[in-house]
C-alpha cells in the first residue's frame, strides 16, 4: 500500500486543501496545532470510519460546518484506490453514504460496507469489521503520539491479549472458549442420555414376565380352539337336523295355506253367483223402467230457427248494446272531465286578476328605480374625485409632518453642534440662536399648513362617507329593480295567459253543450233491449227441446247396454260353477297330504333347544378365545414396544460412552494441544521479537550502561548500570527510546507472520523523536536508513529531521486555518 494523495474539506482546521504523498521518506512539518495529527487522523478515518473511542464525528466535522468529506487515493498491488467518506451534522455529526474507486470502477457503499471492502483489499481479518478499533493498522501502519507508551505501560495480560490479536493467535483462545462450551453441551447431552437409559434393569424383567405371560396365554388359546371347534362341528350337525325338521314343517304350512286359500276362492266365487244373479234381476227392473219412461217423453219443435242462429243474434244484439252503454259512459266521463277543467279554469283566472291588480304599482317604482340608477355613474365618478383628493390630502400631510420632523432634528443638531462640519470653524451662540429662529419659523408655517390640511381632510371625509352611503343605497336600489323587472316580466307573462284561460273557458262551455246533445240522442235502446230478452226465451226452448231429444237417445242406449250386461253375467255364471266343482276336487286331494302338525312342532322345538344352547356355549368359548387372543396381541404389542425402548437405550448407552470418549479427548488431549501451538508460535514470534527489540533500542540509545530485552510475556526489561530499572523511571528521551524500539520490532515481525496484510509498504510515524537529545536526533537518521520501507510518513516539529528525509511537507495554520505551504 502506498499513499497517493488525501483531499480535505470542512475537516477540523482545514476549509478545503489537498495533499500529495510521494514515495520515500516524507516529513509532515510545522509548528504545534498547525494540522499535522489532523491528516493522519483523516486517512484513518478514510480508511476505516468513526471509532467511538478516539475518532468521532464531532472531533472531525470543522465546527459551524454542516457538512465535510475527506477523499483518499492509494495504490495497492498496481490497483489504484480512491475512497471517498462524507460527515453530516444533525443532532449529532453522522457518516453519510460514500464511495470506492477501484480502477476508476465507482461502488457506492454504506459506511459499514466501505470498512468491509478496505479490509478486505488490506487483507486484514474481516472479524474486525464489528471491532470499534483497528488494531492491526494501529500498531503496524500509524500509532498515535504516546500509544505505544501506553501498551508498555499495561499490565501483561492486556499486553498479552493485543499481541495474540495483533497475531491472529487470539484463535486459539477462541477455540478454548468454544471447546468448553461444546463440552458443556456434550456434558449436558450425556446427563439427558443418562436419565433415558435409567430403568433399563427393569425394563429387561418386565420383557421377561410378559414373555412367560404370552407363552401361558398360547397354551390357553391351543385348548379353547380345539373346544371351539368340537362345539362348531355338533352346531353344524345339529343346525342340519333343524333345518330337515322346519322343512317339513314349512311344507305342511305350505299345503295348508293352499287349502285355505282354495276355500277362500270357493268362498269368493259362492258371493259372485249370489252377487251376480241380484244383478240380473236388478237390470230387468230397471229394463221395464227405461221402457216406460220412453213411451212418455213428447217432442215437439217450436221453430225453424236453430240454436246457432239464435245465439248469433242474441250476442249482435248485445254487443250492439254494449257500444251504446260505452260511449254513454265516455261522453259521461267527458261531461265530468270538462266541469272539473271550467272549475280549475276559473280559479286560474281569479288568481291571475289579484295578482295584476299590483302590476301597474311595481310599474311606477321601477320606473322610479330606474331613474335613481341612471346617476349611478356620476356618484362613481364623484367617488373616485373624493377618493383621489384625499390621497392627495394624506400625500401633502406626509410630506409637510416629515418636512417638520427634519426642521426640528436640524434644530436640536443646531443647538449641539459647536464646529463647522465643511470648514471646521467654530459656531456661535448668535449663529446658532438665528438658524433655530429661522428653522422655527418655518416649523411653525408647516404646523398652519398641516392644520388647513387635517381640516380639508375631515371635510373630504365627510362628504366620501356620504358618497358612499348613497352609493350603497344606489345598489340595493340596482338589486331591487332587478327584481321588480322580473316580477313585472312574469306578471305580463300572466296577463297573456288570463285572456288564454278566458278562451279556453269559452271553448269547454262549447264541448259541454256538444256532449250533452249526444247523451240525450243515445237514450234510444230500450227496442233493442226488449229484443234480445224474446231471443233468451226463444233460446230456453230450443234448448229444452233439444235436452229432450238426448234424453230419449240416452234411454234407447241404457236399455241396448244393459240387456248385453245380462248376455255377460248369464255367460259368467255358467263359468263360475264350472269353477267351484274343480275346487272341491282340488281341496279333497290336499287334505290326504295333511300330516299330525303338532308332533312335527314339538321335535322342531326340542331340536332348537339343543342347538341355541350350543350356541351360547360357542359364544362363550369364542368370546374367552377371542380375550385371550387379545390379551396376546397386546402382549406382542407391549414386547416390540419394551423391545424397542431396550434397542434405544442400549445405543444411548453407546452414545454416552461416545460423547465421554470426545470430552476427554477435548479435555485431555485437544485443549493441551492448542495451548502447545499458542506457546509455540508465541515463543517463535518472541525470539525474533526480542531480537529486533534489542537491535532497534541499541541503535537509538548507544549507551553501553543501559541493555534492554523482553520477557516470555513480552514485558521490557531495562538493566541500567548493573540493575533492573522500571519503564516508569526511565527519561523522557529513554522512554520514547524504548516505545519507538517496540513499535520498530513489533512492525517488523507483525509484517514478517501476517503475510496476508497489503500494508506492508508503508509506516507513519507520529513524533517519534519527542524527548530525543541532539546525539539521539543524529540515531533516527540511521533508523530511517534502516526501515526497508517504500513509504515512511514522519510527523515531527523537529528541524533537524528535515535533513534525514527526502521530501518535506509544510503545514501553516493562519486565522484558525491550516493551509499547505509550497
Amino acid at each position: 500500500m502506498i499513499l497517493r494523495w488525501l483531499k480535505l474539506q470542512n475537516i477540523r482546521s482545514y476549509l478545503e486543501e489537498e495533499i500529495v504523498f510521494p514515495e520515500g521518506s516524507v516529513l509532515l512539518s510545522g509548528d504545534i496545532g498547525s494540522g499535522k495529527t489532523t491528516i493522519l487522523l483523516a486517512i484513518e478515518f478514510a480508511l476505516f470510519g468513526f471509532n467511538k473511542n478516539d475518532l468521532t464525528g464531532d472531533s472531525l466535522l470543522r465546527h459551524g460546518k454542516h457538512e465535510g468529506n475527506i477523499e483518499l487515493c492509494f495504490d495497492i498491488e498496481q490497483k489504484k484506490i480512491v475512497v471517498k467518506r462524507f460527515l453530516r451534522r444533525s443532532n449529532a455529526v453522522k457518516q453519510e453514504q460514500g464511495y470506492i474507486m477501484i480502477n476508476n470502477e465507482r461502488i457506492d457503499c454504506t459506511a459499514v460496507e466501505l470498512k468491509t471492502k478496505i479490509l478486505e483489499l488490506l487483507g486484514y481479518p474481516l472479524s474486525l469489521v464489528s471491532k470499534s478499533r483497528d488494531i492491526l493498522f494501529r500498531y503496524t501502519v500509524y500509532t498515535p503520539q504516546d500509544a505505544m507508551k501506553m501498551i508498555l505501560q499495561e499490565d501483561k495480560e492486556y499486553r498479552l491479549e493485543t499481541l495474540r490479536k495483533l497475531f491472529n493467535l487470539d484463535k486459539y483462545k477462541k477455540v478454548r472458549e468454544n471447546l468448553q462450551i461444546v463440552i458443556k453441551d456434550y456434558k449436558t447431552h450425556k446427563q439427558l442420555y443418562e436419565q433415558q437409559v435409567e430403568y433399563l434393569f427393569e425394563k429387561q424383567s418386565l420383557l421377561q414376565q410378559y414373555i412367560v405371560k404370552k407363552s401361558n396365554l398360547v397354551s390357553d388359546i391351543v385348548v379353547l380352539k380345539k373346544k371351539l371347534k368340537e362345539i362348531t362341528d355338533i352346531i353344524q350337525l345339529q343346525n342340519k337336523a333343524v333345518e330337515e325338521c322346519l322343512l317339513i314343517i314349512n311344507e305342511q304350512k305350505r299345503l295348508a295355506n293352499e287349502i285355505a286359500v282354495e276355500k277362500e276362492k270357493l268362498n269368493n266365487l259362492h258371493s259372485l253367483i249370489k252377487k251376480d244373479k241380484q244383478h240380473i234381476q236388478e237390470t230387468s227392473q230397471q229394463l221395464t223402467e227405461l221402457e216406460k219412461k220412453k213411451k212418455e217423453i213428447k217432442i215437439e219443435k217450436i221453430t225453424k230457427k236453430s240454436k246457432d242462429e239464435i245465439i248469433t243474434e242474441i250476442k249482435r244484439d248485445e254487443a250492439e248494446l254494449m257500444q251504446i252503454k260505452e260511449q254513454l259512459i265516455k261522453l259521461q266521463q267527458q261531461q265530468e272531465f270538462a266541469e272539473k277543467r271550467l272549475l280549475y279554469a276559473d280559479s286560474e283566472i281569479g288568481k291571475y286578476k289579484q295578482q295584476i291588480v299590483v302590476f301597474s304599482k311595481k310599474k311606477e317604482r321601477k320606473d322610479t328605480l330606474q331613474k335613481n340608477i341612471e346617476q349611478k355613474e356620476q356618484l362613481q365618478d364623484e367617488i373616485a374625485a373624493r377618493e383621489q383628493m384625499l390621497q392627495k390630502l394624506l400625500l401633502q400631510l406626509s410630506e409637510v409632518e416629515t418636512t417638520a420632523a427634519i426642521i426640528q432634528t436640524s434644530i436640536d443638531n443646531i443647538k449641539a453642534l459647536n464646529k463647522c462640519f465643511t470648514c471646521l470653524q467654530t459656531i456661535t451662540d448668535d449663529y446658532k440662536e438665528k438658524a433655530a429662529l429661522d428653522a422655527e419659523q418655518k416649523k411653525k408655517e408647516l404646523l398652519e399648513r398641516k392644520e388647513i390640511l387635517l381640516q380639508q381632510k375631515t371635510k373630504n371625509q365627510k362628504s366620501f362617507g356620504e358618497l358612499q352611503e348613497r352609493m350603497k343605497q344606489l345598489l340595493i336600489d340596482e338589486r331591487e329593480y332587478i327584481l321588480l323587472n322580473q316580477e313585472i316580466r312574469q306578471l305580463e307573462e300572466k296577463t297573456a295567459l288570463l285572456h288564454e284561460k278566458e278562451k279556453e273557458v269559452m271553448q269547454i262551455e262549447r264541448e259541454r253543450k256538444e256532449i250533452k246533445i249526444l247523451i240525450e240522442q243515445i237514450f234510444n235502446g230500450e227496442v233493442l233491449y226488449e229484443k234480445i230478452i224474446e231471443n233468451n226465451k226463444l233460446l230456453e226452448l230450443v234448448r229444452k227441446y233439444e235436452q229432450s231429444l238426448q234424453e230419449l237417445q240416452l234411454i234407447s242406449a241404457m236399455i241396448t247396454e244393459k240387456q248385453v250386461f245380462v248376455s255377460k253375467i248369464n255367460e259368467l255364471l255358467q263359468q263360475y260353477e264350472k269353477q267351484e266343482k274343480d275346487l272341491h276336487l282340488f281341496i279333497e286331494q290336499k287334505q290326504l297330504l295333511i300330516k299330525d302338525i303338532d308332533k312335527l312342532n314339538s321335535e322342531f322345538l326340542e331340536k332348537r333347544k339343543l342347538l341355541e344352547k350350543m350356541i351360547i356355549d360357542e359364544k362363550t368359548v369364542s368370546s374367552e378365545l377371542t380375550k385371550q387372543t387379545t390379551e396376546a396381541q397386546f402382549l406382542d404389542k407391549d414386547i416390540e414396544r419394551i423391545n424397542k425402548e431396550i434397542e434405544d437405550k442400549n445405543k444411548i448407552k453407546e452414545k454416552i460412552a461416545a460423547v465421554n470418549n470426545l470430552i476427554n479427548w477435548f479435555s485431555d488431549k485437544f485443549t493441551p494441544l492448542t495451548v502447545l501451538l499458542e506457546k509455540q508460535i508465541m515463543l517463535t514470534i518472541y525470539r525474533e521479537f526480542n531480537e529486533c527489540f534489542i537491535t532497534w533500542f541499541t541503535t537509538l540509545m548507544d549507551d553501553e550502561s543501559v541493555t534492554i530485552r523482553l520477557d516470555e510475556d513480552f514485558t521490557p526489561i531495562i538493566h541500567q548500570n548493573g540493575y533492573d530499572t522500571s519503564f516508569e523511571y526511565l527519561s523522557g528521551g529513554e522512554k520514547t527510546a524504548v516505545a519507538l524500539a517496540y513499535r520498530l520490532a513489533l512492525n517488523k515481525v507483525v509484517n514478517d507472520y501476517v503475510s496476508s496484510v497489503m500494508t506492508k509498504d508503508i509506516i507513519i510515524l507520529d513524533e517519534p523523536t519527542e524527548g530525543f537529545s541532539y546525539e539521539q536526533l543524529d540515531k533516527m537518521k540511521d533508523v530511517l536508513d534502516q526501515i526497508n520501507v517504500k513509504q515512511v510518513i514522519i510527523v515531527s516539529h523537529e528541524a533537524k529531521i528535515e535533513s534525514f528525509v527526502q521530501n518535506i511537507i509544510r503545514l501553516n495554520k493562519s486565522g484558525h486555518v491550516s493551509k499547505v505551504v509550497s
